[in-house]
């Protein structure tokens, strides 16, 4: 006799529980309404409805990778990120809210600005960011990584949202493999670089550990991604050009201490995110 979908509910919640997962039942049905390709009010909708031996078969399996800690968005294969529904995998990093911050002020700085548009975006990852600021603004974006599987990853979700003809992808080292014709030709950089300290990295969840490391944590207390980047930028940037960087949460004064004395530039602003922290540093070259 096949089980009915409550009671495949109530094992899913309690193999979560078991291994830790928050808020098991609603990861439960969140689950199972992505295995039946519906929305979590349908599944709760027809509790006694019987399950397809199919279905029940992919859902228990789905409930174990969970249960592992395998972040939801690496089950299922997908992101959304500014509206835009993406391919990732664990060879790329899950988009956050706080980018969205990061691509919206880029967005606003850009809108006023005329003529043909470039933008170097660094850490592409699933190429989130590359695709929502060509979609958004109509720049030319160069985005780089220094991962061949992650570009793989950016490359289909370039065509999926057909901005083939306005983002090159690059494996780059940051800006290592950008050669002269590169130099003084950006209106601006933005990136999500890697800025977890390895303090901080050892206390992370179990789901966030399952991403790729060299996405999040980075040396000099998480800083000398970022460091590189902004040292880097005066070399391919158009004068006046500007710099989108998120940060991490105790990360400003370090910054602002460190541009002052090594990074020419006329203005620095820091935008907070959500909760009020201070997750975008902006520099204009």
């Amino acid at each position: 006799m096949s089980s009915n979908i409550a009671e495949i509910l109530t094992w899913g919640t309690n193999r979560l529980a078991g291994a830790g997962v928050d808020n098991p039942r609603h990861e439960a049905e969140y689950i199972l309404a992505g295995v039946k390709r519906t929305g979590r009010t349908q599944v709760l909708a027809g509790l006694e409805l019987s399950v397809d031996s199919a279905v029940e078969e992919l859902f228990r399996g789905n409930i174990e990778k969970r249960s592992r800690r395998i972040p939801f968005n690496y089950i299922f294969k997908t992101a959304n990120f500014m509206g835009y529904n993406l391919t990732v995998t664990a060879d790329t990093l899950i988009p956050r809210p706080e980018t969205e911050i990061l691509v919206e002020e880029a967005v606003k700085y850009l809108k006023d600005k005329t003529g043909s548009l470039k933008v170097l975006d660094i850490g592409t990852g699933s190429g989130n960011i590359a695709i929502a600021m060509a979609k958004l603004t109509g720049a030319q974006i160069t985005a780089v990584d220094i991962s061949s599987p992650a570009l793989k990853v950016a490359a289909e979700n370039v065509k999926k949202h057909n901005v083939d003809s306005c983002i090159e992808l690059i494996k780059s080292d940051i800006y290592k493999n950008l050669n002269d014709d590169f130099f003084n030709s950006f209106d601006l950089i933005i990136s999500n670089p890697p800025y977890v300290n390895s303090e901080e990295y050892v206390k992370i969840e179990p789901e966030v550990k399952k991403e790729p490391k060299n996405a999040l944590a980075a040396t000099g207390y998480g800083l000398d991604i970022i460091k590189e980047i902004l040292t880097g930028a005066g070399k391919f940037i158009k004068n006046n050009g500007v710099v989108f960087v998120e940060i991490g949460y105790n990360q400003r004064k370090e910054l602002e201490k460190f541009i002052s004395g090594k990074i020419k530039f006329s203005k620095i602003r820091f935008v907070k995110d959500y909760g009020k922290i201070d997750r975008i540093l902006k520099l204009i070259i």
